[in-house]
């Protein structure tokens, strides 16, 4: 009998008279809910907190209203989600069109300077009855500059001479190239490659 005594000592049982023991809770397993819940009636603007404090209920239990909030929390991140969507979206809009208008200054510049090419070309022409060779022509040209701020090139061809931008690439014969050809019988084609 002592021995049974003994044992009921050494591991003593709680009794509750009267009432049920407490359940166990989840004190910010519960606030993160209640914050996510209210954050779906602001539009999501208190999801971030509400998912924070959800995930962190998620580690001890009991986990019904963390994952309840977790859930909740994600969806009412969809609104942040979107407009940051927008956002980005806008500004990459926004750079397109940047770059499109940019892109046609350039151009312009570029027709500029090569139709000064094309001045020191036809004063050679003049002076010498023919365009320049090869390297003459590109010492002409090299020092003219395009849009982009490369040199424009001078080209012999079997029938033409061309004037020639590498265009915003800075890569000759890439397809965006910018150039003005001129046939040797003196016959002006003004072309642009896009």
């Amino acid at each position: 009998m002592a021995s049974n005594e003994a044992q009921t000592i050494s591991n003593p049982e709680v009794m509750y008279i009267g009432f049920d023991p407490p359940k166990p809770s989840n004190g910010l397993g519960t606030t993160g809910f209640v914050v996510s819940l209210c954050s779906l009636l602001t539009c999501g603007l208190f999801s971030p907190i509400g998912l924070l404090l959800s995930v962190m209920a998620l580690r001890k239990g009991p986990r019904g209203l963390a994952t309840a909030g977790t859930l909740l929390g994600l969806l009412g991140m969809v609104p942040w989600a979107m407009t940051g969507l927008a956002v980005h979206n806008a500004n990459d809009a926004h750079a397109r069109r940047q770059e499109i208008r940019i892109n046609r200054v350039a151009e312009q510049e570029t027709h500029r300077q090569i139709d000064h090419v094309w001045a020191k070309l036809e004063d050679h022409r003049v002076e010498h009855g023919t365009y320049p060779a090869g390297i003459e022509g590109n010492k002409l040209a090299i020092p003219y500059v395009d849009g982009w701020n490369n040199s424009l090139r001078y080209e012999i061809h079997d029938n033409a001479v061309v004037v020639r931008s590498a265009g915003p690439d800075a890569e000759f014969e890439s397809g965006d190239d910018v150039w003005k050809k001129r046939s040797t019988h003196d016959e002006l084609q003004l072309l642009s490659m896009r």
